[in-house]
């Protein structure tokens, strides 16, 4: 013998019509907010390209100094990071010459650094080609892609 239910036994149409509109809508507000996510995150990727190419056109229109040039640009990278503590150094050879240095805010004289010895972080940005923030040096540096030629306060 067959035992058969009915809707009575159980959920009715107008509760299951219910729920499923309820899981409905909290589906569509899912979705909703993470397109809302991207597109903020689109929108500030967006905005620092515009800055970039801003401060890439500056620089290439500049007819500027070299001194002048890496000022130019720390005060264009000031406009998407915080550059309180920044250089802008020249490679020649095995020798690194930081031309334009601010710690803490406040400028430093210009220096010339050997890389023929130990390459420290400097040497890897150069032999790599690529780029490196650190945001908070003593607790990133462990993490470094190679060890500092030196570490000062």
């Amino acid at each position: 013998m067959f035992y058969q239910t009915s809707i009575s036994d159980g959920l009715s149409w107008p509760s299951i019509s219910f729920l499923v509109l309820i899981v409905a809508i909290i589906l569509i507000a899912v979705i909703l907010w993470r397109r809302y996510q991207s597109r903020q995150l689109l929108m500030l990727r967006i905005s620092e390209l515009e800055a970039l190419s801003s401060a890439g056109r500056t620089i290439v229109e500049s007819q500027q100094d070299v001194e002048a040039l890496c000022e130019l640009i720390a005060y264009q990278s000031g406009m998407i990071i915080d550059n309180r503590t920044f250089q802008v150094g020249i490679f020649a050879g095995d020798k690194y010459q930081i031309v334009y240095w601010q710690i803490n805010g406040v400028r430093e004289p210009s220096r010339t650094f050997d890389l023929s010895k130990n390459r420290g972080l400097v040497g890897w940005v150069r032999d790599t080609k690529e780029s490196l923030l650190i945001r908070d040096f003593e607790k990133e540096l462990a993490d470094l892609p190679v060890n500092p030629r030196y570490v000062s306060n």
